[in-house]
């Protein structure tokens, strides 16, 4: 990230302010004149940086034979107007500064020099600046200081944008006889830096790979199926997903996904695991990466001791209607949503129908952040083909999708999560990871005792840090 770029000394002239001051004889009079240094645009560019600046719209401010005046009076003249614009990349600091200048020339080219002893210690010279939104109402003016340099304003401005600024100067009204005989110069002068705001930001993905990952006890005394049949000896620790290979997207592959959009990447309750690229075996999106939630959840909040039906109604070719009321709403995971809510649902062969009748070609997750599996996205992830029924199918590559179920633990409610595809070959079953066989197998979708809502989220991978 480049550092604060100061233009150094490109400078942007605006105006040249010309005040005199002189005895008018017989009176307590005087009078000052304020004039355009030019009739152009100023214009200044240096890398990235680049600003116009347009005091072409008005005459400037003539004052002649003026007196010390109120703010209520002076608020009634004409005011002096100038635009300053962003034509550049990025956004921009500046300055605008009242500089006291030593030599100038008056309305008719003839120099003259100030000396020392002609400069105003106080100037007694007031004046208001406004620009875009600001009203004079509630804008105090302000009285000269006898600086050398002063500033009149600060500010960013962004890229394309224009501010417009109204100028109005007078002699204070306090100012007595002491501003007779005196003479005042000076130019308006902006100065522009590359914000440090135009540093490129970081980019903020979605998902963020893990540093550590989640573990469980195998606790579960079944010795003919669960952890034990894996291998585990009770007690053992089992370790889920894996923290992978950068640039690589493996199956299994451990990720924290930001999906509440606090800013906050919590590997205990935000963790997701890389499944598979997105499809349903009619189409697929390589662009687009599956990842599955670590628990099963219960109206959108992690849960690993409820269960619900795939569709209470019984029949298989609904689609997942029941489940889905249980899934993260838009939000409660504001930050992450579908590609398409509208979906058609397939069987596990990439069919639309089961024994029950057609499938649904526009099943609708209409405010839910979150879907169920495919059976082809295990399939494709876990590298077997769902409706082997093999046992131990998912415990090579695809274990993380039995953690918090009984698989470690008999205590736990379920035995997996419900996938979004029906079984082709009946009119009541649907896909569900089943813990005590390690493998996909199906159960009836009116069970609302043994399976659970699993949320699986669909990713750009452009989105994901791997």
């Amino acid at each position: 990230m480049e550092e604060k770029k100061k233009i150094g000394n490109a400078k942007l002239l605006v105006i040249a302010i010309v005040l005199i001051l002189v005895v008018i004889i017989g009176t307590t009079y005087a009078w000052y004149r304020i004039t355009r240094s030019s009739d152009t645009i100023n214009k200044i560019k240096a890398g990235s940086l680049e600003m116009t600046l347009d005091d072409t719209a008005t005459e400037g401010i003539k004052l002649l034979n003026e007196v010390p005046k109120s703010y209520s009076q002076v608020m009634k003249t004409e005011e002096y107007t100038f635009t300053l614009t962003n034509t550049g990349t990025t956004t921009n600091d500046y300055t605008i500064y009242l500089d006291d200048v030593l030599k100038f020339t008056d309305d008719q080219g003839k120099k003259i020099t100030i000396t020392d002893d002609t400069k105003l210690e106080d100037t007694k010279i007031r004046y208001i600046l406004l620009k875009d939104g600001e009203s004079a109402a509630s804008t105090k003016s302000k009285l000269l200081s006898a600086a050398t340099e002063r500033i009149i304003d600060t500010g960013k401005i962004d890229k394309n944008q224009t501010i417009k600024y109204s100028l109005r100067m007078w002699i204070d009204s306090r100012a007595e006889n002491e501003v007779m005989g005196k003479m005042f110069n000076a130019k308006l002068r902006v100065e522009a830096s590359q914000s440090t705001t135009n540093e490129e930001p970081e980019v903020t993905k979605l998902c963020k790979r893990a540093t550590t990952l989640h573990t469980e006890t195998c606790s579960n005394t079944d010795t003919t199926g669960y952890c034990q049949a894996d291998g585990y000896a009770l007690k053992d620790t089992i370790t889920y997903g894996n923290l992978g290979t950068t640039g690589t997207l493996t199956s299994g592959d451990a990720f924290d996904c930001d999906v509440n959009g606090d800013g906050v990447y919590d590997s205990a309750t935000e963790r997701f695991y890389y499944v598979s690229d997105m499809t349903n075996g009619v189409t697929q999106d390589s662009n687009t990466a599956v990842l599955i939630y670590y628990n099963n959840v219960s109206g959108g909040v992690a849960s690993n001791s409820t269960a619900y039906a795939y569709d209470e109604s019984g029949k298989n070719n609904n689609g997942p209607v029941t489940v889905i009321k249980q899934l993260p709403t838009s939000k409660q995971w504001s930050n992450v949503s579908l590609t398409n809510t509208i979906r058609t649902i397939t069987n596990q062969s990439g069919g639309n129908t089961t024994n029950a009748g057609n499938l649904p070609t526009a099943f609708s997750y209409e405010g839910y952040a979150a879907r169920l599996l495919t059976a082809q996205e295990v399939s494709t992830g876990c590298v077997f083909t769902v409706g082997s029924y093999t046992k131990g199918e998912l415990s090579s590559k695809c274990k993380y999708l039995m953690e918090n179920t009984k698989y470690s633990s008999s205590s736990l409610r379920t035995y997996g999560g419900w996938l979004e595809s029906p079984d082709a070959s009946d009119s009541f079953s649907a896909w569900i990871v089943y813990a005590y066989g390690r493998n996909v197998n199906t159960g009836y979708v009116d069970s609302v005792s043994n399976f659970g809502v699993r949320p699986a989220i669909e990713v750009a991978k452009t989105n994901i840090d791997y």
